[in-house]
């Protein structure tokens, strides 16, 4: 090759290297300007922290018991930043823990209160789905809870950033150190509902330690209750006194042991109820 043909193929190799260049820029100067913003937190993960979640609707896998929400506003869910979740069911203010992992997402339910919210209302049905999330997804701007087993999908319409709350709340310490009274024994196992006649014979004292003590009938019981996952009482030393022979004392030990759930029920008093609200155990506040 001839020096003249030489520096006339130069030319040519360094118009195309110098028109790449300028191709190069603009293509990253224009993805640079269209890529999608990240939400806070880790990059690429949705955030749905400190966002008041109204259940809208539950969408039955086989189709046959799908739900609408007549009022979302009384079926609420609120993720903290701290693992803390805040639940209002109705007229019940229910606190909880939750872990994340990617689209993972378990919900762990804790205190609660106990107040009866009506024949009609939802509290139940919608307690009893969060305590079974396995994952969940977004469509558009609504949070979509599925829950384990293919068993349905929970959805929620984002309400706007959630009102300050301290985890917890009244439900954690309103039972403390008192000394409750047992009044009223209902449920769905029990017909009629039964009044206790005598209530001073049949108290239950929580301690913030997880400890209680108890008095049934002419027998004094100590034992521990935790609040992991629902409300359980585990009964412990006893004394074994012979009572008289119309006494409750074995009935309402028998009924601690097989709490389930418990809490303040928003009216001044206490409730404790056995597994699926077989059992109602209703106290009132003895000072």
């Amino acid at each position: 090759m001839n020096r003249k043909n030489f520096g006339g193929l130069s030319s040519v190799l360094l118009s195309v290297l110098f028109a790449g260049l300028i191709l190069t820029g603009c293509i990253s100067a224009d993805t640079e300007e269209s890529a999608p913003e990240q939400p806070s937190g880790q990059a690429g993960e949705v955030v749905i922290t400190d966002i008041l979640w109204k259940w809208e609707a539950f969408q039955d896998t086989a189709g046959k018991n799908d739900i609408t929400v007549d009022s979302p506003d009384q079926y609420t869910l609120v993720f903290r930043t701290d693992g803390a979740v805040n639940i209002q069911a109705d007229c019940n203010s229910v606190s909880g823990t939750y872990t994340r992992d990617g689209s993972s997402l378990q919900i762990a339910l804790g205190p609660s209160t106990m107040a009866f919210c009506g024949e009609n209302s939802l509290d139940e049905q919608f307690l009893a789905r969060l305590g079974g999330a396995g994952s969940f997804v977004m469509d558009g701007d609504k949070l979509v809870i599925n829950l384990m087993a293919d068993s349905g999908n929970m959805v929620f319409v984002n309400g706007g950033p959630a009102p300050d709350s301290e985890a917890g709340g009244a439900a954690d310490t309103a039972f403390y150190d008192i000394e409750w009274q047992w009044v009223e024994l209902s449920g769905t196992a029990v017909n009629p509902a039964q009044t206790i006649a005598n209530p001073e014979n049949y108290t239950i004292t929580f301690s913030p330690d997880g400890a209680f003590n108890a008095k049934a009938d002419c027998n004094q019981v100590s034992g521990t209750y935790s609040q992991e996952g629902g409300f359980t009482i585990t009964p412990g030393p006893a004394t074994l006194a012979i009572c008289d022979d119309d006494g409750l004392g074995e009935r309402f030990i028998q009924l601690l042991s097989n709490v389930t759930a418990g809490g303040p029920d928003g009216a001044g008093g206490f409730a404790l109820e056995t597994g699926g609200g077989a059992e109602r155990l209703t106290f009132k506040n003895g000072g």
